[in-house]
């Protein structure tokens, strides 16, 4: 992980692409709230039946996500608007503490455990492909596929281990521009 003073350019832009789904989600109001990422949750639950046995895990995590990650363990007033600069800055910080990896294995178990159905500690491309995740590289969205790119050695299969090391490629590189883990949420915003 880079310990600069400052975060490089491409990687604001990396984690301003993750807010910004979120603000279009909560009706593009240049913030989000809390109520955005349970929203959230329901939307995965629809696309993702299966994940209904871990339904309260994932409520839970959201909460936890919003308050640990998004406002740095600080309980913010119901309503508590989070704007994309204050996104980006407490993601700074966030990657910076003790904690982080930790954390973002927690918040991706859940995850994990709904779509790894059979507990086999992979999935398939087949898998992935029934389960709706985009597996091959989409044109339209300019983004490499998140299976292709997670699946590294060309197995056919991804564990979760190759998916927490994407994650934590995704959030604390800070120059490389072209590696494919940057770009499976689609093409980066400016």
């Amino acid at each position: 992980m880079a310990n600069l003073k400052e975060p490089s350019a491409h990687w604001c832009r990396k984690m301003r692409t993750v807010f910004r789904p979120w603000d279009v989600e909560g009706g593009s109001k240049g913030y989000v709230t809390e109520e955005v990422f349970k929203d959230g949750v329901q939307r995965r639950l629809e696309k993702f039946p299966e994940l209904a046995p871990t339904k309260d895990k994932m409520y839970e995590r959201s909460h936890r996500h919003w308050v640990n990650h998004c406002n740095l363990g600080v309980k913010m007033p119901e309503g508590y608007r989070l704007t994309e600069s204050q996104y980006v800055q407490n993601a700074w910080l966030l990657i910076h503490s003790p904690d982080f990896e930790a954390s973002l294995k927690e918040s991706s178990q859940t995850f994990w455990e709904g779509i790894d159905r059979e507990k086999k500690g992979y999935i398939t491309k087949e898998e992935a492909t029934k389960l709706g995740i985009r597996v091959t590289k989409d044109p339209n969205l300019k983004s490499t596929g998140i299976f292709e790119a997670m699946d590294e050695k060309n197995t056919g299969r991804i564990t979760f281990e190759d998916t927490l090391k994407a994650q934590l490629f995704f959030f604390t590189d800070q120059d490389n521009t072209t590696h494919p883990f940057n770009y499976v949420r689609g093409a980066l915003v400016d």
